[in-house]
């Protein structure tokens, strides 16, 4: 008896590895940092249990995405050999039928804050579903792929952010959407270059494999750039976002200058982190809350995992 208890308690740790192997927890962490910067420009402050609540809610539905995503990408992600381990362990119907419990237990919560709240999660979800999934597959049809992931990991975030605590949108709000969504498409382009290749060989027609990898750098700088540019004009020096956005130029300038493939993608992967563990620890300065200081100690735990992983393939 005992040893059946065991097997299977150790049958569930497994799966729930795989479940969090199949989870891509860079899309997840971007959307809850627009979570809360949409609540910083709306409140100036979080509130503990229901900006909690609000980034679980987040995690549940972008994990849910995820995984659509990849049970509609198995033969590509195969193809371009990518680890997609899980399947032996997983059943596509399985993980189909994860990915909506996940985005619904995500919807709960945020109708336990407000029906509003989880009408906006709803609309997160299915831009995710209708991004992966046929007869439309978003991300197959250029340029709304684009916007899917502008709408998905910034737009509707911050949206979700900015209004959780029941302040309205205001006409400031929407630059600011505006000036977000600037920032996830430039984020996409930059992280799609790396599949331009793949997509192209399996027949997949995206924005990248149209624009061709130097073009898609391109446009994504711009992007960045018009970003910047907003934000100047609309923000204070000492802004969040535009603190951020001036940190990461550099950076920026360096993914432009270099055309080896293997360092752009840690220059990409910096760009990331750098922006990611700015805004954080900016917000920790101005709110003082744990939130964004745990956020922040999270970025810097993951950044020092990414310089060893480097260093390793160095060696």
């Amino acid at each position: 008896m005992k040893k059946n208890i065991a097997s299977k308690l150790k049958f569930i740790c497994y799966k729930v590895g795989y479940y969090i192997q199949a989870s891509r927890y860079e899309g997840g962490l971007v959307a809850i940092i627009f979570l809360l910067l949409g609540e910083w420009y709306s409140f100036q402050s979080f509130h503990l249990i229901y900006t909690m609540l609000a980034m679980l809610s987040i995690l549940l539905i972008v994990n849910s995405g995820s995984w659509i995503n990849y049970v509609f990408d198995r033969e590509l992600d195969k193809h371009a050999e990518k680890n997609i381990e899980f399947f032996r362990f997983i059943s596509p119907k399985e993980m189909l039928f994860s990915s909506f419990l996940s985005a619904g237990l995500g919807l709960l919560l945020l109708f336990y804050i407000d029906v509003y709240l989880a009408i906006i999660g709803l609309s997160l979800f299915l831009v995710f579903f209708i991004y992966a999934t046929p007869p439309l597959r978003l991300k197959t049809i250029p340029p709304l792929d684009i916007l899917a992931n502008a709408l998905g990991f910034g737009a509707i975030p911050f949206l979700l952010g900015y209004v959780l605590l029941g302040n309205p949108l205001t006409n400031q709000s929407i630059v600011q959407i505006v000036i977000v969504s600037l920032l996830v498409a430039s984020y996409y382009l930059f992280i799609s270059y790396f599949d331009i290749e793949t997509d192209r060989e399996f027949g997949i027609k995206t924005t990248c494999t149209i624009l061709g990898q130097r073009k898609t750098i391109y446009v994504g700088t711009i992007l960045f750039v018009l970003s910047f540019i907003l934000s100047i004009y609309y923000f204070a020096w000492n802004d969040v976002i535009l603190v951020s956005i001036t940190i990461c130029l550099p950076i920026l300038i360096l993914v432009n200058l270099f055309r080896k493939i293997t360092l752009i993608r840690k220059l990409v992967s910096a760009l990331f982190l750098i922006w990611c563990n700015s805004v954080s620890f900016n917000l920790f300065i101005k709110t003082y809350s744990i939130i964004p200081l745990t956020l922040f100690l999270v970025f810097i735990l993951i950044s020092i995992t990414v310089v060893h992983i480097y260093l390793k393939e160095e060696n």
